[in-house]
């Protein structure tokens, strides 16, 4: 089974949250968002404030044809409501937005994103919730007006903790049934996503799925970059290859089968500020299947 190689593809376009019903919105947020990049702070912030600004991805060893910076806004309470991209992807001019919609209390209703430089390049991801305001379910769009959905990823709990995301596609199937895509079942030790059971690859003729696999993770004890809820990271609408946890992902293995041995993924080499968060880190994505890659990511905080 080869799984795809989605993580890695975001952290080299910098969008370095680990975490595809895809497509990925186009609105002006600010600006040109190919062109208005200060972030919040702008891009003069050191190792050692609380609040990201900025982080610079590359390569390694180093290239000028893959390297991006992120640049990061938040509101007053903290909470991220935008990422701007810009850099080079295989020599290619890369630009990115993503804009979070929050309501009165911090929730988010809408993400708008965008991966290119044409409004076409675009994905409108609606959240809904339950009565007691869990996420409930996402649908997803390439159209502004948000009639017709794309996909739809529905979410079911454990209590508060994330017990299975499932996504759906309609372009694939109908209105009435949607085609499966995949589906993920969380494990979780000590309020931290230990393990992720991840199906793919689903048989019409046998209505089962062709394909599973499990990821393993392991966390230090620091804090994120920027301090991430479960209900953020359950309204994007990329599967959770990076689990979850309020502290920073450092290993991933696959066992692609039951009964299968389990192999390397992901892993982090880690260094910090003396504000407790990465002030850089060396991604190594090795995936069976895939060429293994690095990437080196530096953290600047005001």
């Amino acid at each position: 089974m080869k799984i795809r190689a989605s993580l890695f593809a975001a952290a080299v376009l910098a969008v370095l949250t680990y975490t595809s019903c895809q497509k990925e919105i186009s609105f002006e947020v600010n600006g040109n968002p190919n062109v208005d990049t200060t972030g919040t702070g702008g891009s003069n912030g050191g190792f050692n404030g609380d609040l990201l600004t900025r982080s610079d991805l590359s390569a390694v060893p180093a290239s000028n044809a893959n390297k991006a910076s992120v640049f990061y806004d938040f509101d007053a309470s903290k909470r991220l409501i935008q990422m701007k991209t810009t850099g080079t992807l295989n020599g290619i001019p890369t630009y990115a937005y993503k804009y979070y919609h929050r309501d009165a209390e911090g929730l988010i209703t809408l993400i708008r994103i965008n991966d290119g430089d044409s409004p076409d390049d675009s994905t409108f991801v609606k959240v809904f919730r339950n009565a007691s305001k869990q996420l409930k379910y996402l649908l997803v769009y390439d159209e502004p007006a948000m009639i017709y959905p794309n996909d739809s990823i529905a979410v079911s709990y454990t209590g508060s903790l994330l017990k299975e995301r499932a996504c759906y596609s309609y372009l694939l199937g109908t209105p009435d049934t949607p085609e499966p895509l995949w589906k993920e079942v969380a494990t979780w030790n000590n309020n931290a996503i230990s393990r992720m059971n991840i199906s793919i690859s689903w048989d019409d003729a046998t209505q089962q799925w062709g394909q599973q696999a499990q990821l393993n993770y392991e966390y230090d004890n620091k804090k994120q970059p920027y301090d991430r809820t479960l209900d953020d990271v359950l309204c994007d609408h990329e599967m959770l290859e990076g689990g979850y946890s309020v502290n920073n992902l450092v290993k991933a293995t696959l066992q692609q089968q039951v009964g299968f041995p389990t192999v390397p993924y992901l892993n982090f080499t880690m260094k910090y500020g003396t504000n407790n968060r990465p002030s850089e880190y060396s991604l190594l994505f090795s995936p069976p299947g895939i060429d293994a890659a690095t990437a080196k990511t530096v953290f600047f905080y005001r």
